[in-house]
């Protein structure tokens, strides 16, 4: 139920919201709380400091955005026109971590084994390099840093967990395509989940000098201000390739170079070029996929129990199919 429906309703209700309190001076000077409660509507109640709840909704915090439940019934319109209400309860609730969102050292073990799984040698070599940089700083501040400042993976370990999952996407749709037979004359095209995997592990390598953490707080750090994401992975990338010292073809380097300046899918996106890979153009579909349920996730915990959540000036529903129930009243 939301804030708005509960006029429709003649019993006393409960449902979560968000609610500010603010002090206030009646025109005679005396003092009153105004509770601003709401979802995607808004409900007002005052309570006036005769009333004997008024210390204790005061002490839950004034001028400050609390997530809380609330026990109230509509009591009718007054005899000025306005809406009135009775106000049983408000328990303050401790809202979904916006910054402890993961495991992380589970997912260091298992980005261990997704490494570790890679067959091709020189991709997995240079992986591996990538672990032995001489930036020992890095794969710390990898492993921590967030994807983005205020949408998906926007956390600790965000992109570390952006990783792992679009890992075993590469597994779950490459393996569609590549064990596929049913196509006559045996025209199947396939896609290299191992290239896949370390185009994965390298497209994001530069949120870890984008973006660091500050008492809670995502911040970004100069280069971080100005080049873009594409950019930092592929200078890192580079360098590593550099001082692997592995044997790989100019071609070889320069396909996952593609892939990850073309990450982003299509140039009005932000990608810096658009995909013309096979691996290139699966990577960016994969990962637009990703990306998707991640902002999902965060509507999820940043949302107060509303049906639509507005994300990128856009207002997206959230509520389960499942979760939907047919009135037979």
């Amino acid at each position: 139920m939301r804030l708005s429906e509960v006029k429709n309703s003649e019993n006393k209700v409960t449902l979560n919201c968000q609610l500010l309190i603010t002090e206030e001076k009646t025109q005679k000077n005396d003092n009153y709380l105004k509770l601003e409660f709401s979802d995607r509507t808004k409900l007002y109640i005052n309570i006036f400091n005769s009333n004997k709840k008024y210390n204790e909704y005061r002490s839950l915090g004034l001028n400050k955005l609390l997530y809380v439940e609330i026990e109230i019934q509509f009591r009718g319109l007054n005899n000025q026109g306005f809406e009135e209400y009775n106000l049983y309860s408000i328990k303050k609730l401790e809202q979904p971590s916006l910054v402890d969102c993961v495991d992380i050292p589970a997912l260091i073990d298992e980005l261990r084994v997704i490494c570790a799984s890679i067959k091709d040698k020189n991709l997995r070599e240079l992986i591996f390099a990538m672990c032995r940089y001489k930036n020992k700083e890095l794969l710390n501040k990898l492993f921590e840093c967030p994807v983005t400042e205020k949408s998906a993976y926007s956390f600790k370990g965000g992109t570390l967990a952006h990783i792992v999952r679009t890992c075993k996407l590469c597994d779950a749709i490459g393996g569609v395509y590549n064990s596929w037979n049913f196509n006559l004359n045996k025209i199947n095209e396939t896609v290299n989940i191992d290239l896949l995997k370390t185009i994965t592990i390298f497209h994001d390598l530069g949120k870890a000098e984008k973006y660091y953490f500050e008492n809670n707080q995502i911040n970004k750090t100069f280069k971080g201000e100005l080049l873009s994401d594409a950019e930092l992975s592929i200078d890192l990338f580079r360098d590593i390739v550099k001082s692997s010292g592995i044997q790989m073809l100019d071609e070889q380097i320069v396909l996952i170079e593609h892939a990850i300046a073309s990450s982003k899918g299509k140039t009005e996106l932000g990608a810096i070029l658009d995909p013309r890979t096979k691996e290139a153009e699966v990577f960016a579909s994969i990962e637009r996929i990703e990306c998707t349920m991640g902002n999902y996730e965060y509507m999820r915990r940043i949302s107060i129990g509303d049906e639509f959540q507005k994300l990128f000036n856009k207002q997206y529903y959230t509520t389960n199919y499942e979760d939907l129930e047919i009135n037979e009243n």
